[in-house]
């Protein structure tokens, strides 16, 4: 009986993790492990994973985020990133201009390993000041056939403001399948 008993307790656990299908990240990096470029290398600051300006810097931020073939059958379909954006004061000042002053864009690059040639892939994911902390943002859905064997991929991100007082953070990128089941 006690046997029996164990065997129903272990079934029930297991059949309480079958969860039901969502949005799998095939891969994703928290924005201090992607890597600067040099010119960007005295402007920038990183706290608990995340990249933004170095006080006064209005310089542009460039990061590339190295991308392995960490997925089985189940190819991504879309970029993601995850970033904050306030408007000058906070989120209470006017834009100068009347422009946002603060952005934060995310591009699928592929890098040919015989030649060096770089094809953009999918149109990128782009976060403009409107936006509140933690906003998400997804490129438009991509059909790619990666290929390791002769490439090599990274996430391009910059983050720029022309002015000081703007803000943008970047909190991590990701490459999703929308279609996936989560395993």
């Amino acid at each position: 009986m006690r046997k029996l008993t164990l065997l129903i307790s272990v079934t029930m656990v297991g059949l309480g993790a079958v969860g039901s299908q969502a949005n799998a990240s095939n891969w994703s990096m928290n924005g201090s492990s992607c890597v600067p470029n040099d010119t960007s290398i005295n402007d920038y600051f990183v706290t608990g994973g995340s990249v933004t300006h170095k006080g006064s810097s209005t310089n542009l931020i460039i990061l590339y985020c190295p991308v392995t073939s960490t997925w089985g059958s189940h190819k991504p379909d879309n970029l993601k990133m995850t970033y904050a954006n306030n408007r000058p004061g906070s989120g209470t000042g006017t834009p100068i201009g009347g422009i946002g002053t603060a952005n934060i864009t995310a591009q699928l690059i592929r890098l040919v390993s015989s030649d060096g040639s770089l094809f953009f892939i999918g149109n990128p994911a782009r976060g403009s000041i409107e936006t509140q902390t933690g906003k998400i943002a997804q490129s438009p859905l991509f059909s790619h056939s990666f290929d390791f064997k002769f490439s090599y991929y990274y996430v391009r991100v910059d983050i720029s403001r022309n002015d000081p007082t703007a803000f943008a953070k970047l909190f991590g990128v990701s490459l999703d399948c929308e279609t996936c089941p989560a395993d």
